[in-house]
């Protein structure tokens, strides 16, 4: 049996009535709470500049730790996302399409323990959809001590579909004035900060040459003028920065 439309309208009134405010986030998972248990929900936006930023990240995972895995997301690892090839390509489709999350064996093993076994999330849905300019992608997980999603859970997700979609535009539009800090790489240049991101995401000198097209001689030259210029000297430093 799915949503009744009682059940929408009152989700409908607690979350817009939290749009462009501070608790929008806690107002986001407690609503679909009280239709399916979500342990934990993130959401980011792909922006037409090519940079990612995180719009919510909220539930069970702790504060600091929650923004530091959404810091590292939008920085660096968005790049191993097994989904990534299909968030790009929602840019050209204008229907939202939901995403069930691969085995682990399809997923990069650095991305994973990261994101899933350090965590102890298990499962995750996700709701991919665009604007025309940028795309959101919003995670739904669950923690392992939870059955995964059902199909009539899913449903149930894809039912709120429209309302998710709209408050998250909205709050978005209402909040992307607000002051950011400014990257931690931008000192560097392009090929520089290429390198940089690399290196956190876990790629070996060797792995990196291979990405960018590079020798192996110049992804070491373009580390040590990065670092430089950042005023660190190992890898531990530079993941420090990036999460800072």
């Amino acid at each position: 049996m799915g949503l009744s439309q009682q059940s929408i309208a009152y989700t409908a009134c607690g979350l817009v009535s939290a749009i462009g405010t501070r608790d929008f986030s806690r107002s986001l998972i407690d609503e679909i709470n009280s239709i399916l248990p979500v342990s934990h929900i993130t959401v980011f936006t792909f922006e037409p500049t090519g940079s990612v930023d995180y719009l919510v990240t909220d539930g069970a995972i702790k504060t600091d730790k929650a923004h530091e895995l959404a810091k590292a997301y939008s920085r660096h690892f968005f790049r191993t996302d097994p989904n990534l090839h299909r968030i790009y390509r929602c840019k050209e489709a204008l229907l939202p399409q939901w995403l069930q999350f691969p085995d682990q064996a399809d997923v990069a093993t650095s991305y994973y323990n990261y994101f899933f076994a350090e965590t102890d999330l298990m499962d995750k849905i996700s709701l991919i959809f665009s604007t025309g300019e940028i795309v959101f992608y919003c995670n739904f997980y669950r923690l392992a001590c939870l059955p995964k999603f059902s199909d009539r859970e899913k449903q149930n997700l894809k039912t709120l579909t429209p309302l998710v979609a709209s408050c998250l535009e909205r709050h978005k539009a209402l909040t992307s004035n607000e002051q950011q800090s400014p990257a931690p790489l931008a000192k560097l240049t392009e090929r520089e900060t290429d390198v940089c991101e690399l290196i956190v995401s876990g790629h070996s000198s060797q792995a990196i040459a291979l990405n960018l097209g590079l020798s192996i001689n110049s992804v070491k030259t373009y580390r040590k003028r990065a670092y430089s210029k950042l005023a660190i000297s190992s890898q531990n430093e530079l993941f420090h920065l990036m999460l800072q």
